[in-house]
């Protein structure tokens, strides 16, 4: 199974140009574009860029060569550690980690990949585990009760693909998508978003590994 770029330049879309003269592109892959101008596609992702003085939006896609049955089989691997996250880093650029979701509406949900108990594992008690925090991750007596509530059959996103949105101070650019089926999220007891509108509470606090 091969992973990643590796040279495949039907895999990079251009999400969005800048210049109303290119938006014709939005939606084409790179490839595409390179066959229609008769340019090495790298050319072609360069001069656009370079051209729109690198507002282009472009995204890559499927990372991963497209084999489900593989792709299962790493997932539902007791070793295998398939949470990510960067901890908001990007926040300013982008809100886009639709994993959790795609997880358990596609793999467990739809898939029956595994049960909700182990899903459940492999995105919560595991990771916390792995990052040495030793409260957390689990529903038990002393823990942090921190809790996701969710209705399976729910789940899914609230756009088909990433949406813009200037939601930030100053009218600043982001690319975002939204998830639903999620009822509540709590942190330390306290309900901090409900039916995916935030309350405005912060009980959340910095957390340190145990290691």
């Amino acid at each position: 199974m091969t992973t990643g770029f590796h040279k495949n330049w039907e895999k990079v879309k251009v999400l969005a140009s800048a210049e109303p003269r290119n938006a014709r592109f939005d939606g084409w892959s790179v490839a595409r574009l390179a066959a229609e101008q008769r340019k090495h596609p790298l050319d072609a992702f360069l001069d656009l860029a370079l051209d729109e003085e690198l507002r282009t939006e472009f995204a890559l896609t499927d990372f991963f060569s497209g084999d489900e049955e593989v792709l299962a089989k790493l997932i539902a691997h007791p070793y295998t550690h398939i949470s990510v996250s960067d901890g908001g880093a990007h926040t300013r650029f982008a809100v886009i980690a639709t994993w959790p979701t795609h997880f358990l509406a596609h793999w467990v949900r739809d898939k029956g990949l595994m049960s909700l108990e182990d899903a459940h594992y492999k995105i919560s008690a595991l990771p916390a585990w792995i990052a040495g925090f030793r409260d957390r991750g689990l529903l038990r007596e002393g823990f942090g009760a921190d809790a996701i509530v969710y209705e399976p059959e729910r789940l899914g996103f609230v756009y088909v693909k990433p949406v813009f949105a200037d939601d930030f101070p100053g009218g600043e650019r982001r690319i975002i998508q939204k998830a639903r089926g999620y009822r509540y999220t709590i942190v330390n007891g306290t309900v901090t978003f409900e039916d995916g509108g935030c309350t405005g509470a912060l009980p959340g606090k910095l957390l340190r590994s145990g290691a």
